[in-house]
């Protein structure tokens, strides 16, 4: 049985363009320090609901478990830190809008490329070998995420 998207997804060339924004909008906010970082999280968002270039049930599987994953985890980690701040008298909760909503979204994208690249292993039906799709583009996007968090976190630290 076909697995539905739990939302529409727009088409694959906007994933493009969500690299392009989100690029974007890091380097000048890294370079001009100034409030770009809404560009950031627009081609964050913009590549996650985009859709893949073969988008199949088990991508849509996968995009679903990835993302009550990461948010789940996330959001428990939040509730758990305010806890803790409500609780001791030290600690504070400083969070960078970077960490409250950048971080998760770029966490996002790079698990769901990783289990793509891995899980496209073989094929569940006929237990043969299956094409990898997309190889070389699932590696340049997580080469291009990792590239962001790290000047990010980078640029975050030295402040």
């Amino acid at each position: 049985m076909k697995e539905k998207a739990i939302m529409p997804l727009y088409p694959h060339f906007f994933k493009y363009g969500g690299i392009i924004i989100a690029l974007t909008g890091a380097l000048l906010w890294i370079i001009l320090d100034r409030n770009y970082q809404l560009l950031l999280y627009m081609g964050l968002i913009i590549m996650i609901f985009s859709k893949e270039k073969n988008d199949d049930e088990r991508v849509v599987k996968i995009r679903s478990e990835v993302f009550k994953t990461i948010f789940g985890y996330y959001f428990s980690l939040l509730i758990a830190l305010h806890f803790v701040e409500l609780i001791s008298e030290g600690f504070v909760l400083e969070m960078s809008p970077f960490l409250s909503m950048g971080f998760p979204l770029a966490l996002y994208l790079l698990t769901f490329y990783l289990l793509l690249f891995f899980k496209f292993g073989k094929s569940e039906s006929s237990g043969e070998v299956a094409e990898k799709r997309n190889n070389s583009f699932y590696i340049v996007s997580m080469i291009v995420l990792l590239i962001i968090l790290t000047l990010i976190i980078i640029w975050v630290l030295m402040k």
